[in-house]
């Protein structure tokens, strides 16, 4: 049985976390001494599946519902796992052991056949209609030799197959199953400099398509679902985005960290990031602009993405999680004149006419070349940003009566337009330097606060006539410099 142990939510302006979802803890039936080896979910449905080990207890494929909450099925393991996918039609769930890879089919709860490899299997993607591709190699680097495989799961025999040679120094490699594109990245030692090659291939006309070079050897790679980038992960240089279409490394970006797990939502709008070895937080980017837009600071081992996005399947040291991420999937509005903003929106050359008279609420909403044409006052901007906006009137968010104890950082960032900011009645001790950041704002109220300083760097804010810090524990010296520093501004001791 799955018990349902907790609900914790986090909100952008609470506490010390920057991101907003729900996490459901799910036990795991495995001990402490347990670890994950594999994580994925189904395509379709609110099914996930984990692969446990130990070294005192047999290892275990558990296969969950993540709605009902129920263990549906334990699948017994013979050999050493490594790897766990979903094939796309849905109906079963590839294991992959040491030398057999086996093929569940999720209705029934049987084990319909066992397919054995030659050397090990590293990694196995399905493939649309019946097939299945896998690597059946031995070693890595210059050791390695083996193949990669297209099997055909009715016929049960091999359609394709990829030899690689002996002494290739092949390092990894990914599929992408709509063109039947392979790419494989090996090490490559020139006059004793190291980097990478990665290699496109067509396997449908067997031919070179591209090959990338960079100075880094390739941790991990992923095909955009459209087919037309390749995502790398680099040692110590992050990761690249390459159009295979030119052959050039579009963009570079989480320079200095290890990327070993790489997962995209469907759209190729979402990079889900994860370090594994050397960092065990996960990332999220959006790939329109390469922001860092979610941070999952939990230390968690593995993930996969689940309910087309809007969930995170996390296995942490001894437990499963559901994290439930609502914004991952947004409605689109384009060119078109708004009186009423919707959540988890993202507005595209909106031309916004809001009730003046109303306080506005917007979460998980991205603002992209709008224009507001009207006073709005905000009490909620959690996981929203604005891009290239422009504001002709009065714009001004309201977070007074929330208990803060401090400022998130984004705030001082997306936010530089604001002409009014309201922090009043909150348990702020500290005001960040950044707060120059906010060169538009015209009035700031940070009244009933506990603060007992305020940066110097506050008197560089130029257009600032209205500053009220009543409530507050700033002595005598500190007021008097405000007086003579912003002579132009009315400020409320």
């Amino acid at each position: 049985m799955l018990n349902f142990l907790r609900n914790r939510k986090y909100d952008l302006f609470e506490e010390e976390t920057y991101h907003d979802f729900t996490i459901t803890s799910f036990d795991s039936a495995c001990s402490l001494r347990q670890r994950g080896v594999a994580i994925c979910s189904h395509p379709s449905q609110p099914i996930f599946a984990v692969i446990t080990n130990s070294n005192t207890e047999t290892s275990k494929c558990l296969i969950y519902h993540s709605e009902q909450k129920i263990l549906l099925h334990t699948i017994e393991l013979e050999e050493e796992p490594c790897c766990l996918v979903f094939h796309e039609n849905e109906k079963w769930l590839l294991i992959g052991l040491q030398t057999i890879i086996i093929l569940w089919d999720i209705k029934s709860g049987m084990r319909l056949e066992d397919i054995h490899v030659e050397k090990g299997v590293e990694d196995i993607y399905s493939v649309q209609m019946d097939c299945i591709v896998f690597c059946d190699i031995a070693g890595l680097g210059s050791h390695t030799e083996g193949f990669i495989v297209k099997w055909d799961v009715l016929q049960k025999q091999i359609v394709q197959k990829y030899a690689i040679p002996k002494g290739s120094k092949f390092r990894s490699w990914t599929y992408l199953a709509t063109k039947n594109f392979l790419a494989i990245s090996r090490y490559r030692d020139v006059q004793g400099q190291f980097g990478c090659e990665i290699e496109i291939y067509d396997w449908n006309k067997n031919k070179l398509v591209q090959l990338f070079q960079h100075t880094f050897y390739c941790i991990k790679m992923i095909f955009t679902h459209n087919g037309k980038f390749l995502i790398s992960s680099h040692k110590l240089d992050g990761l690249k985005i390459w159009e295979i279409s030119t052959g050039k490394c579009t963009a570079t970006f989480n320079e200095g960290r290890y990327s070993w797990i790489l997962q995209l939502t469907k759209d190729d709008r979402y990079l889900f990031v994860h370090g594994l070895i050397h960092n065990y937080d996960l990332y999220v980017f959006d790939l329109a602009n390469y922001e860092l837009v979610y941070n999952f600071p939990n230390k968690c081992w593995l993930f996969c993405i689940h309910n087309f996005g809007k969930k995170i399947v996390c296995w942490y040291s001894d437990s499963v999680y559901i994290e439930e991420q609502n914004n991952l999937f947004q409605t689109t509005m384009k060119s078109c004149n708004i009186e009423k903003i919707e959540n988890n929106t993202e507005y595209l050359g909106c031309s916004f006419y809001l009730n003046e008279n109303l306080q506005h609420v917007a979460q998980g909403c991205i603002f992209e070349n709008c224009s507001f044409r009207c006073n709005v006052v905000f009490t909620e901007l959690t996981r929203s940003r604005f891009i290239n906006c422009g504001f002709g009137r009065q714009f001004e968010l309201d977070l007074s009566c929330k208990h803060l104890k401090f400022i998130p950082p984004e705030l001082y960032i997306r936010f530089k337009f604001l002409t009014t900011l309201n922090l009043s009645n909150n348990k702020l001790k500290k005001i960040s330097p950044q707060i120059t950041n906010l060169t538009a704002v015209v009035s700031l109220d940070l009244s009933n606060n506990k603060l007992k300083h305020l940066p110097k760097e506050i008197v560089k804010l130029t257009s600032l006539s209205e500053l009220n810090i009543k409530g507050n524990k700033l002595c005598s010296n500190e007021k008097e410099f405000l007086k003579s520093s912003l002579p132009n501004c009315r400020i409320y001791f």
